[in-house]
């Protein structure tokens, strides 16, 4: 622990700012030194600093303030740091946000995606949303929203609501992205037909390897349109895919699927079934 006692001489001088608290977070931190000094390299004028190791989900709290001390030979500033102990309420808060940020996977039903914005609403199978041949921004931006929702993406935010800090957090050093999460999290979308959608959110907020199977596991040949058009590999297409059971649209959106992959090079047909509708491919 630092900690530095006023000479006979020594002038105080306390930080007048104390309204909020700073996130320091310190991965290779596991002595009591260590934390100490990621007290003192967190940036002004923030009285409190809570200190995280994500890799040991060990939070520790500190108050810190600053003196100008007289040594003989002039006035010299020193930052004094001690530890505070924390209540039930804030370590359940900063243990739960790193837990939350281990998670690799999350799965969602489709209707959570429903209405979270504009031109999202409900959608029985995958092949409806990528009919046109691509995912479009809407429902994207819906996924994103989805995820920020879910509380896998843990912040100085959400830590604070859910302590209950008199003294919120104004901030973090993050690194990338705006959340302490550290490891890609792979989003799955079901549908009701047994379809699903699937992305990989990375830690600095990007969406990539996005891709699609019907409900037999069969990959589907699409794009997704987030800012840029983004591939997927056509070697992975099946030669079948099943769709369904579902109403009239799963048959229209198979029909413009079709002739997106028509487009692509590719044979397709399609062939009503008892439960859907099947869409046969396969490659010149």
């Amino acid at each position: 622990m630092r900690r530095t006692f006023l000479l006979a001489l020594g002038i105080f001088f306390g930080d007048a700012s104390a309204d909020s608290a700073w996130w320091q977070l310190c991965d290779s931190c596991t002595t009591s030194q260590q934390f100490s000094n990621a007290v003192v390299g967190a940036p002004a004028p923030h009285e409190i600093v809570y200190v995280t190791n994500r890799q040991t989900n060990t939070t520790k709290k500190f108050n810190r303030f600053t003196t100008w001390e007289d040594l003989g030979t002039g006035y010299v500033q020193m930052t004094h740091v001690y530890p505070v102990t924390m209540s039930a309420s804030e370590e359940d808060a900063f243990e739960s946000a790193v837990e939350k940020s281990r998670i690799v996977q999350l799965r969602v039903p489709r209707s959570d995606l429903d209405g979270l914005v504009p031109g999202v609403g409900p959608s029985e199978s995958a092949v409806i949303d990528i009919q046109n041949g691509y995912l479009g921004s809407p429902i994207i931006n819906a996924i994103r929203d989805m995820v920020e929702l879910s509380g896998a993406l843990p912040d100085h935010v959400s830590v604070s609501a859910e302590a209950g800090l008199s003294t919120p957090i104004a901030g973090a050093n993050y690194g990338q992205g705006n959340s302490i999460r550290q490891s890609s999290l792979t989003v799955i979308i079901n549908y009701p037909d047994g379809s699903s959608l699937q992305v990989v959110r990375n830690p600095d907020g990007s969406l990539t390897g996005w891709a699609a199977v019907d409900a037999d596991g069969n990959v589907i040949l699409f794009q997704a349109q987030d800012g840029s058009l983004v591939p997927v590999d056509a070697s992975s297409i099946g030669d079948e895919y099943s769709f369904g059971p579902g109403g009239p649209a799963i048959g229209d959106a198979a029909r413009e699927l079709l002739e997106v992959w028509f487009r692509e090079g590719l044979n397709c047909w399609s062939e009503p079934t008892p439960i859907g509708i099947r869409v046969n491919c396969s490659r010149p």
